[in-house]
C-alpha cells in the first residue's frame, strides 16, 4: 500500500515537473537572444489646451489622433527578467481646416499639427515565469527621456516648429504567443532568429513641456505642452 502510495506521488510531482523540463528544453534549443523590436498603436491628444482659457487646439484639430511608436531595445540583462537600453520614436497627425472669417463654418484651406517623439529609454521585462514556468503573461515597465519635436502648417495656423525636452513612464501586460504554438514558435525561430513573440497592451504617461535646451533652461515648462496619458497595444519580437 505504500509503495503505491509513493508511486502515485512521483507521479504527480513528474507531471509538475514536465512543463519546466519542456520549457528548460526549449531554451536550450533557442538562437541568442540580444535585441526586440516592437511596433505599437495608441490615441494621443497633447495638453496643448491645459491652461490656456477654452480649448483653440480641440476646436480647431478636433479630437484624439493616432500615434504609432516604434522602438529598438539592446538586451543588457538576461535572468530574472530582462533589461534593455534603446530608443523610441513615434508619429501623430492632427488635420483641420480654416474656419470662413466670421462663421462656424469650415474653409477648404487644411492645416496639420504634427508630434514626432523621439526617446533614450531602459525597459525591464519580467519573462522569467514565461521561458522557464510556462506562464504566457509577462509584466514589464520602461522609462525613457527625450525630444518632442513638432511643427505645423496651413492657413489656419501658420507656418511654425519646435521641440520640447519631456520624460515618459509605462507600464504594460504582454501575453507570450509562442505559448499557443511551441512547435511553430521553434520553427520561427530557426527560420528567422525570431526567439519569442509578444501582444501586449501598455499604459503611457508622458509629460513633455520643457525648453528644449535642458542644459540651458533645465526643466523649465515654457509654451506648447505635449504631454498626455493614453494606452496603446502593440507586436514586439525578441530576437
Amino acid at each position: 500500500m505504500y509503495a503505491r502510495k509513493l508511486s502515485l506521488w512521483v507521479a504527480l510531482a513528474a507531471l509538475g515537473l514536465a512543463p519546466a523540463a519542456h520549457a528548460a528544453e526549449d531554451l536550450a534549443q533557442e538562437s541568442p537572444r540580444k535585441w526586440v523590436l516592437d511596433l505599437q498603436f495608441g490615441s494621443y491628444f497633447p495638453s496643448i489646451d491645459e491652461g490656456v482659457q477654452g480649448s483653440p487646439f480641440a476646436d480647431f484639430f478636433g479630437g484624439n489622433s493616432l500615434i504609432t511608436q516604434l522602438s529598438l531595445q539592446r538586451l543588457v540583462y538576461q535572468g530574472i527578467g530582462t533589461l534593455g537600453i534603446g530608443l523610441q520614436a513615434g508619429y501623430s497627425e492632427f488635420f483641420g481646416r480654416t474656419f470662413v472669417q466670421g462663421t462656424d463654418e469650415r474653409s477648404g484651406d487644411p492645416s496639420y499639427f504634427r508630434v514626432v517623439p523621439i526617446q533614450l529609454f531602459v525597459a525591464y521585462r519580467f519573462d522569467y515565469a514565461a521561458l522557464h514556468w510556462d506562464i504566457p503573461f509577462v509584466l514589464h515597465g520602461r522609462a525613457g527621456i527625450g525630444e518632442w519635436i513638432w511643427w505645423e502648417s496651413g492657413p489656419g495656423t501658420g507656418d511654425d516648429s519646435g521641440a520640447k525636452l519631456g520624460f515618459g513612464l509605462s507600464a504594460g501586460l504582454a501575453f507570450h504567443l509562442d505559448w499557443l504554438d511551441p512547435k511553430l514558435a521553434r520553427e520561427f525561430d530557426r527560420n528567422f532568429g525570431v526567439n519569442n513573440t509578444y501582444i501586449f497592451v501598455e499604459y503611457t504617461w508622458w509629460n513633455a513641456k520643457f525648453r528644449g535646451n535642458f542644459f540651458r533652461h533645465g526643466f523649465e515648462a515654457h509654451g506648447l505642452d505635449l504631454s498626455d496619458e493614453f494606452v496603446s497595444g502593440g507586436v514586439a519580437f525578441e530576437f
